[in-house]
């Protein structure tokens, strides 16, 4: 596996419960559910009945407790894109970071359910599986933060 891009090592704390958590944490983030959407959507480029492009959009639903305020935050969403020509033609998996954005979660008097979207990014690559492919860049995973 190559990495084009310097890894990123991130230190997460996940708690499924606020009782686990730290209490400094618990108190400013009660109850909080955290959910990370990718759309994507393929179109043929041109006349090609081989070359697409793709636009991907990522999402963050954030949900916290409907009785208690939650403090400010920051969403990080990082798109991880994989090289199908180098996938295809040389056997060897190639993964870019193609979007790394941050954005900004305001605080809350009482939770409630809010949606934040990060920029969409398009990309094109070769949809065929086998030595012919010409390359190019296709969703493939995604790391979300809060």
């Amino acid at each position: 596996m190559n990495w084009k891009a310097p890894l990123l090592c991130l230190t997460l704390l996940v708690s499924g419960n606020a009782q686990e958590a730290p209490a400094p944490l618990a108190k400013r983030y009660p109850s909080l559910k955290v959910q990370g959407k990718v759309g994507t959507k393929r179109n043929k480029q041109g006349d090609s009945s081989y070359m697409q492009t793709m636009t991907i959009s990522p999402q963050v639903v954030i949900e916290s407790a409907p009785t208690q305020p939650m403090a400010a935050a920051e969403a990080v969403f990082l798109i991880v894109t994989m090289d199908t020509g180098k996938k295809y033609r040389q056997r060897e998996e190639e993964y870019l970071v193609a979007s790394n954005e941050t954005v900004p979660i305001p605080a809350v008097e009482r939770g409630s359910r809010r949606s934040f979207d990060f920029a969409s990014i398009k990309t094109q690559f070769d949809s065929w599986r086998d030595g012919s492919n010409v390359g190019g860049t296709v969703y493939k995973y995604y790391l979300m933060a809060v």
